[in-house]
C-alpha cells in the first residue's frame, strides 16, 4: 500500500490498483483524482469546501458553529480555521450568537474565499 498526503495534512493509505481508502476503510476515489482534489480544495491549511459547507445533520442549534451549553444554559459560539478552534463566547440569546459566528466567517474565511474566487454561503 501507498500512502497519500492530503495538503491538508491527513495522510491516507491506497492498494495496489489506486483506489484509495481512508483511516475509516471507507473506498473513496482513485489516487490521481484525489490528489487533483487536493490541490483545488486544500490551501493554506484550509479545505474550503468545508468553510462554505451546510450545516451539519446532527446540528442541535440548526447554526452552524453554535451550540447550546447545558452547564451555563447558554449559547456557545465557535468558530474553526486553519486546524484552531475560536471560542467567540457566551450569550443568552440564540441570535447574538449567531451574530457572533457570522462575523467571525467575515472577518477569517472572507480573505482566503476571496482569494481563491469563493464566496460565502447566506447562514
Amino acid at each position: 500500500m501507498a500512502k497519500y498526503k492530503c495538503a491538508c495534512g491527513k495522510v491516507i493509505e491506497a492498494d495496489t490498483n489506486g483506489v484509495i481508502i481512508c483511516t475509516y476503510r471507507r473506498k473513496l476515489s482513485p489516487a490521481t483524482e484525489l490528489i487533483k482534489h487536493s490541490k483545488e480544495v486544500c490551501v493554506e491549511r484550509t479545505n474550503l469546501d468545508r468553510l462554505i459547507s451546510k450545516i451539519p445533520k446532527n446540528s442541535t442549534t440548526g447554526i452552524k458553529g453554535v451550540r447550546f451549553d447545558i452547564r451555563k444554559n447558554k449559547y456557545q459560539a465557535y468558530i474553526t480555521f486553519q486546524y484552531r478552534r475560536y471560542h467567540l463566547g457566551y450569550y443568552y440569546s440564540i441570535d447574538d450568537a449567531k451574530k457572533a459566528r457570522a462575523q467571525a466567517e467575515i472577518k477569517l474565511f472572507e480573505p482566503i474565499l476571496n482569494k481563491y474566487g469563493r464566496t460565502i454561503n447566506a447562514t
